[in-house]
């Protein structure tokens, strides 16, 4: 299936595009005439309808998956939808046609689906109608404190001290609250506080993390009353006693307890390191589990029964441009020694990205031999991999359809790449999204900085001083990128140089406020970065031009500021300059012609730029017949996909 990005002009655009790409040929129009004459008269056998969503447009119909002209428009969406460019925190609710909701049940051989009239190959244009996400429901902890007693009941049935649960926000949590005894002692409820003056009721709900402490009274012995005891016999079988008077202790202890006391309120608690406790018995084994209701009533011994722990070790994965359910980036996940690594890394079903296929996985950062090797069937973890990246492949629909290259210069203004520095040049596929291919954190470094981002310079465009985003696409060569880099303190003993920067808002004003400003700028920070923009700067009847140096006490008095000026001093001043605004209706016919004459240069400018720019071009052209292959697919209900 084919995305492609429907611009303003809607048809025009798309129209425009095909001319500049088709070769002018009178026997393609005279076969599609024939084509239309003889639909018209003979039924469908090729139906196709067109979704747009947030801008892009993906194309489905007869020969994608199993659609055909009786499916429909629900089957074409479930056929394609893993193409769709939703945005983050959107969903589609539902789809419109020139504006009036549709029914999706409706067949693709529908009248109203047969055309559009913007331009594009195939039938009708649907419009997404996108709505908020959902919200997944946010969770709190509550933190119990049996106050002295045992646990009864949950997860930690058996032993003392706290316990803790996750309860969804505004549902009513008592219920979930486990039960809990103690010797000589009565329970009488929960409280928010230890003290117990602020008692939890049935009808609270949760809202936040929260803690709840168990509440005693103790129960008067008769004195005259004769209570029998017994000694209880404890083996940790490996483990060891945590908390209590005998905290620290691993064998067996003995113990006094009070006859018909439940046996699971009076064990202590124990660990060991590599295994999961299991419970108690009443023999080595483990054959007689102590229950619950199990009581004292002679002298009892219990052993700790074990669960050996198999050990796991931490695998971090880079997505390196694909995406699972929308996130990217690094994930972790937690893998048994000795389990294949290819079994536990995400497969091409759930690790996506636009115009690739998954090709495997390659070691990286791990600090071994096993750098930059593919990860295997039969490879096996033996210890922490810290980290595999998923390694992609074009997929090239169509054999025959050659995708433009363009290239891209980036620098890295002071940061540096395996000790390298300056300009770099990388090959970026028309299409492309230009951040996958820029450097990262992970490989462009400069002591002392964080890398911010990329903002474009050098293109001669309105583009220069914009910063890159991630959904900037590849389609003509950008000349240069510059990394933006922000201080920070990664060493604590490191100290960043600051400098002092003045500047004057000449006749301007920053909410009502003029005159002189400072502002503080780590050393080798892009001045212009810092300086206030025509968002914050205004004054009425001018535009903000720029600013120039001024009382600086160097050779830089009264000469342009630029993108790519840093910091490396304190620079005294800077002023900002302003052109006139002058409306249109009230300009001479003098100034009418003197504008007509400077808007001629830069014009001619712009163009001996591009023809300059053209020159550093390295790549190859779009094939002449692309944009024919593309509407005898789309007449054939294939599906083009945007690369990625």
């Amino acid at each position: 299936m084919r995305n492609w990005k429907k611009k303003t002009l809607g048809g025009v655009l798309a129209a425009a595009m095909l001319v500049s790409l088709v070769p002018a040929t009178s026997a393609l129009a005279a076969d599609d005439t024939a084509k239309t004459t003889e639909s018209q008269s003979q039924p469908a056998t090729s139906c196709s309808v067109n979704f747009r969503v947030n801008g892009y447009v993906v194309q489905a119909g007869t020969g994608v998956g199993n659609l055909t002209c009786d499916s429909t428009v629900a089957q074409a969406v479930a056929a394609v939808k893993g193409s769709f460019n939703v945005p983050s925190g959107k969903v589609i609710s539902g789809w419109t046609l020139n504006g009036a909701k549709i029914n999706t049940g409706a067949k693709l051989s529908e009248p109203e689906f047969a055309a559009n009239a913007e331009g594009l190959p195939g039938g009708a244009i649907l419009d997404a109608v996108l709505k908020d996400a959902p919200q997944p429901a946010k969770t709190f902890v509550v933190t119990v404190h049996a106050n002295g007693g045992t646990f009864q009941s949950g997860a930690d049935k058996g032993h003392q001290g706290d316990t803790s649960f996750t309860v969804t926000n505004g549902s009513k949590f008592v219920s979930k609250l486990p039960k809990v005894s103690r010797l000589d002692h009565e329970f009488v409820g929960w409280t928010y506080d230890k003290a117990g003056k602020s008692k939890v009721l049935d009808s609270d709900f949760i809202s936040a993390n929260t803690e709840v402490y168990a509440q005693w009274k103790a129960v008067d012995v008769d004195p005259g009353a004769s209570v029998k005891t017994f000694t209880l016999t404890v083996s940790t079988n490996g483990g060891t006693i945590q908390g209590g008077e005998f905290a620290g202790q691993a064998g067996d202890l003995q113990t006094t307890v009070g006859q018909n006391q439940t046996v699971l309120s009076v064990v202590p608690t124990v660990v060991r390191d590599g295994y999961v406790f299991k419970g108690w018995s009443t023999d080595k084994d483990g054959k007689s589990i102590v229950a619950a209701t199990d009581v004292i009533s002679a002298d009892t011994q219990v052993y700790a029964q074990w669960t050996k722990q198999p050990v796991r070790y931490t695998v971090v994965y880079s997505t390196n441009g694909g995406n699972i359910n929308g996130e990217v980036g690094d994930f972790q996940l937690q893998v048994k020694k000795d389990e294949t690594l290819l079994d536990k890394l995400p497969t091409a079903d759930t690790l996506k990205r636009d115009g690739f296929t998954l090709k495997g996985w390659t070691y990286a950062e791990t600090g071994t031999k096993l750098d930059g090797n593919a990860v295997t069937k039969t490879d096996k973890v033996t210890g922490d991999l810290y980290k595999v990246v998923a390694r992609w492949e074009p997929t090239d629909v169509d054999p025959g359809m050659q995708v433009e290259q363009f290239n891209v210069v980036y620098n890295t203004n002071g940061g540096n790449i395996n000790g390298e520095v300056g300009d770099f040049s990388v090959q970026v596929a028309k299409g492309d999204t230009i951040l996958d291919k820029l450097p990262t954190a992970d490989t462009l470094k400069r002591d002392g900085y964080v890398l911010k981002g990329w903002v474009y310079a050098e293109t001669g465009t309105k583009l220069d001083g914009d910063s890159v985003q991630a959904s900037d696409t590849a389609s003509t060569d950008v000349y240069k990128l510059l990394a933006r880099w922000e201080p920070t303190d990664v060493d604590p003993g490191m100290q960043v140089e600051q400098f002092n920067v003045v500047y004057n808002t000449n006749g301007g004003n920053i909410n009502g406020e003029v005159g002189d400003f400072s502002v503080q700028l780590g050393k080798g920070e892009t001045i212009l970065d810092k300086l206030p923009d025509a968002n914050t700067l205004v004054r009425d009847g001018y535009k903000l031009k720029g600013w120039v140096y001024a009382e600086t006490g160097t050779d830089k008095d009264g000469k342009a500021l630029i993108k790519t000026d840093v910091v490396d001093g304190n620079v005294y001043k800077l002023v900002a300059q302003w052109t006139k605004v002058v409306p249109a209706s009230t300009l001479t016919p003098a100034q009418k012609a003197e504008n007509k004459t400077d808007s001629t240069k830069k014009k001619v400018e712009t163009t001996k730029k591009a023809e300059a720019k053209k020159k550093l071009a390295t790549t190859g052209a779009a094939v002449g017949g692309v944009a024919v292959v593309v509407v005898l697919l789309a007449a054939a209900g294939l599906a083009l996909r945007k690369r990625a």
